[in-house]
């Protein structure tokens, strides 16, 4: 990431500069000053403009620096910003990524509880389909009938628990 401590130092050590340039124009300032006190003539006239194009120099060069200390601030926090988003974006991809990941390893877990239980109603219903080939009773038929019933409900829990962990 960027480090907007340095920009921000790199901007006042301009504006360090701007210090230095108000302090040689008010030199000027006092020099025209005593200039325009101290002396009479023609040449003065030029003097003070010479002055006044020196002090409108340091003037701009005061206004770009500020421009550009301003926009290394600005810069600097703006891609600081986007830094700072396109990290939170990341973290939301891991974290919704890490989600499902949850999600897919919970439905597989039921998915293998839903086996199991299907296996031992399977069980079941070919224990009681002995039985009834065995002996052809009421109570075998009965039997049959009720682990035949617990096997539709554990494939159609299977087949619940394959759908929910397919669509993950």
């Amino acid at each position: 990431m960027l480090d907007t401590g340095l920009a921000n130092a790199q901007a006042e050590q301009l504006r360090s500069k701007v210090n230095d340039l108000n302090n040689a124009k008010s030199y000027l300032q006092q020099y025209k000053s005593s200039i325009n006190n101290n002396w009479y003539g023609s040449e003065i006239t030029q003097i003070n403009r010479s002055i006044d194009a020196a002090i409108s120099k340091i003037n701009q060069q005061i206004k770009e620096i500020n421009s550009i200390a301003n926009d290394i601030k600005s810069q600097a926090a703006q891609i600081r910003a986007a830094e700072e988003a396109e990290a939170r974006r990341q973290a939301e991809i891991r974290r919704q990524q890490q989600a499902r990941q949850n999600a897919k390893n919970a439905a597989r877990k039921e998915l293998d509880e839903a086996e199991k239980k299907y296996n031992e109603a399977k069980k079941k219903f070919d224990e009681a389909n002995k039985k009834l080939a065995k002996k052809n009773s009421k109570g075998n038929r009965e039997a049959a009938d009720k682990a035949l019933k617990e096997l539709n409900k554990t494939i159609e829990a299977y087949n619940k628990a394959v759908d929910k962990y397919n669509s993950i």
